[in-house]
């Protein structure tokens, strides 16, 4: 299907629904733990398309046990959006998530260490309003790091080495 073809690809209508979708998803179900809420946010034939964790979350069931899990391990966890971006039928979010890792989760015991990382996403609204893909990207080496899991970089290592040309 073409982006002409989708319902409300291209409108500010359809920009103005994805944005009140992804911010209500991100504040509802991530922020208010609320994984009963999923429903009413993607398709019966949601699709992510960047499955994180140990499961694949393929689906809105798989999304709901993946996020459960996070959820668990992660109680005090909460997004704060960044920046955001509307266009067509789609909305693109960067947020930094803050919280303690409190329970196992992934064979990882938990650490009870503070976290502080991003994550950014890109979501495709349908013409009913609700998600229906999902792309995400997220710094997990980062997580890894502050939970203890992996080592950091080696002091004297610059965290961004500096740009060279090719």
């Amino acid at each position: 299907m073409t982006s002409e073809e989708r319902p409300g690809a291209g409108s500010e209508k359809g920009a103005a629904v994805a944005t009140r979708v992804g911010r209500g998803f991100l504040e509802e179900v991530i922020n208010n733990h609320d994984v009963a809420a999923i429903d009413g946010y993607l398709a019966d034939d949601f699709i992510d398309h960047s499955p994180l964790g140990d499961i694949k979350t393929r689906s809105k069931d798989a999304l709901r046990e993946q996020l459960s899990r996070l959820f668990e391990a992660f109680p005090d966890m909460n997004a704060r959006l960044d920046v955001e971006v509307a266009g067509g039928d789609m909305f693109a979010w960067r947020a930094t998530h803050t919280g303690h890792h409190r329970a196992p989760i992934m064979g990882i015991t938990a650490s009870n260490r503070p976290f502080q990382y991003t994550e950014m996403h890109i979501i495709r609204v349908n013409g009913q309003g609700k998600v229906s893909e999902h792309w995400a990207v997220f710094d997990g080496l980062g997580l890894m790091q502050q939970l203890g899991v992996v080592m950091g970089a080696p002091l004297g290592v610059p965290p961004n080495p500096p740009h060279r040309e090719v």
